[in-house]
């Protein structure tokens, strides 16, 4: 295998030279341990014969022809579990790259796994073995040492032909639609904005009062502008657990976080501001009405089916339905992924919507 990390006069070269072929394959290393945003820290770009490494930190390198080359509808980017490489390419360029081809998910929609590594990919299709020694190295330094830099090539060098095997496989099961439909619902811009129901998530760790359902939803929107707008983690503004102490005691607790004066005067304020608000516009507590004897009865039937579903595709069950989806459906709702599209042809023609 052989990489270049180029230049910034070479990056047009090259891309223009990528913008010829049928697919791409890409990754990005990044850097998000103590930052709200991730920061991109190289750019991988091969076709399977040229690979090419990028390094957006240097001082006024132009990145558009990048940004052209993601935005080119006529090529196959190839990506391996491409979600956190969206988010940062979608933070540095406002959009996301089109056509894409998710290996991880295409994997999936063949075998009866959840999800699989890049190194497990490679052994099964391209017989490599990956070293991923350096998966959690540090990327913003510089100089990046040589073996970074050769670990960051391989996970992009081998994705083409993985790409056509995977597609080929596809294609003679009559899947291929299935895994851009999902692509096209998975990755969409409204999804990697910035999180606007954290508040949730916390909110299933106990039992709340309307009340306490108010201040955790205040806490938590207050947190996530802070969080932004400082360009800092989330929990290093207000840890979880201090929001859930509050608003379980109603007291504001500001001694055990380390803020910043003005931090405190304005979580302060939003504290002051929280107890303005009438009752009558407080979440209401979270409904956990148990199943009826039927409706649990119905929900094993739907999981037995499910898994026979699943094994006689040869495909993980969970990427059918999840079972929160199915408690939805014999609940009676009717917004659920697996009554729309490929979900929803495979399981009416299997009898278990009926």
């Amino acid at each position: 295998m052989t990489f270049q990390l180029i230049k910034s006069s070479e990056i047009k070269y090259w891309c223009d030279k990528f913008s010829t072929r049928s697919d791409v394959a890409v990754d990005t290393e990044f850097s998000r341990v103590t930052t709200y945003w991730p920061r991109l820290a190289l750019i991988q770009l091969s076709d399977g014969v040229d690979t090419v490494l990028i390094d957006p930190l240097e001082k006024g390198r132009d990145l558009s022809p990048v940004d052209d080359l993601l935005a080119n509808p006529d090529v196959v980017k190839i990506f391996h579990s491409c979600r956190q490489d969206l988010e940062v390419l979608n933070k540095v360029f406002g959009r996301l790259p089109v056509n894409l081809f998710d290996t991880q998910l295409a994997y999936m929609f063949l075998h009866l796994a959840d999800e699989i590594s890049l190194a497990r990919l490679l052994e099964e299709y391209a017989d490599i073995t990956l070293n991923k020694s350096k998966q959690n190295a540090n990327w913003m330094r510089r100089p990046l040492p040589r073996s970074q830099l050769e670990y960051a090539a391989k996970d992009v060098c081998y994705l083409p032909n993985v790409k056509d095997k995977l597609e080929s496989e596809l294609l003679a099961k009559h899947r291929l639609s299935w895994l851009y439909e999902e692509q096209h619902h998975l990755y969409v811009p409204e999804t990697f904005d910035p999180t606007r129901d954290y508040w949730q998530r916390l909110a299933k760790r106990g039992n709340h009062k309307p009340q306490q359902l108010h201040y955790l939803k205040g806490l938590c929107d207050w947190r996530e502008k802070m969080a932004i707008k400082l360009d800092y983690n989330r929990r290093r503004v207000l840890s979880d657990e201090v929001i859930l102490k509050i608003a379980e005691t109603g007291e504001l607790l500001l001694e055990t976080d380390d803020l910043s004066e003005d931090s405190v005067r304005l979580l302060a304020s939003a504290w002051d501001d929280l107890q303005q608000v009438p009752e009558s516009n407080w979440p209401k507590r979270l409904s956990r009405k148990p199943m009826t004897l039927k409706q649990q009865e119905k929900l094993e039937l739907m999981k037995l089916k499910l898994v026979e579903i699943a094994n006689d595709l040869g495909v993980s069950e969970k990427l059918i339905a999840s079972t929160s989806d199915l408690k939805a459906f014999v609940r009676g709702e009717v917004d659920i992924p697996f009554l729309k599209g490929w979900r929803a042809q495979i399981l009416g023609q299997k009898g278990i919507l009926s």
